[in-house]
């Protein structure tokens, strides 16, 4: 621990540079070279700069990008290299990395990251058969795509790509099944590939198709319980009638002979 403490207190600080200083303490001074390379050497585009007076500068010339450590600023020079030679420019179309940069972090000081968002139809919703839904995606880190608020949606963030849709809800079964459907193949064709497995029957409200299965397996029973009665019924009438025959065959049965023949003598 003690090497560790001796390491940072000898350890040098070094101070951002600022490059309108060293302009400064170069002025009267004869000739000079800029010693420090440049962040970015390239040539001109076609209205890309301009000279401090205006002058669009034509495509083609070289220019260096020099970064000031102390304004966190970029400067633009011509040359490759920083001379008493180099004019200062002023870029009007594209930006560095550095720029892109500086601009979203300035727009990125009041934005929050939106919260996902569980899709609920209102009661409006389901009286006009439709409903609308919002996706957005993270424009850096890993670039999830999640559901999010009508509210979250119209606050236009630059951390986000957002987009709007569409969504069928209700009781009829194949208008939802196959409108959603189509809505689900736009988004995907619109760059929110991840779309791809969502459930169109979301906001359906009908009956499910096992509901309809066993409604229809409890018809069927009962139409067999109601038949087997009758059958029963049928069975018992029948045992009935056959006792009542047999009832009436025992009782039709002939009396004995009264006639008798004179006994011998």
């Amino acid at each position: 621990m003690a090497i560790k403490k001796k390491r940072l207190k000898n350890k040098k600080i070094v101070n951002p540079t600022a490059v309108l200083d060293k302009l400064n303490k170069l002025k009267g001074e004869p000739p000079f070279e800029f010693e420090d390379v440049p962040t970015f050497i390239g040539t001109t585009k076609s209205n890309e700069f301009t000279t401090m007076d205006g002058t669009i500068l034509p495509s083609g010339i070289t220019y260096c990008v020099i970064y000031d450590g102390k304004s966190k600023t970029e400067l633009y020079l011509t040359g490759r290299k920083w001379t008493n030679e180099s004019v200062t420019i002023s870029r009007i179309k594209g930006e560095t990395s550095f720029g892109q940069y500086k601009r979203l972090k300035g727009s990125l000081n009041s934005q929050n990251y939106f919260t996902p968002y569980n899709f609920e139809p209102q009661k409006k919703d389901f009286k006009r058969g439709f409903s609308y839904r919002f996706f957005g995606r993270q424009r850096f880190g890993d670039k999830d795509v999640i559901e999010i608020s009508e509210v979250d949606f119209k606050k236009n963030s630059v951390m986000y790509t957002t987009i709007e849709t569409r969504w069928y809800v209700g009781d009829e079964r194949k208008n939802i099944e196959i409108k959603n459907s189509q809505l689900i193949e736009d988004l995907v064709d619109k760059g929110f590939i991840e779309l791809e497995t969502m459930n169109p029957m979301e906001g359906y409200t009908g009956p499910s198709d096992n509901l309809q299965v066993l409604r229809s397996l409890e018809q069927v029973s009962s139409s067999y319980t109601i038949k087997k009665k009758k059958k029963k019924i049928k069975k018992s009438s029948k045992k009935k009638r056959r006792g009542r025959n047999q009832s009436t065959q025992s009782t039709t049965t002939q009396a004995p002979s009264t006639g008798g023949s004179g006994g011998a003598y």
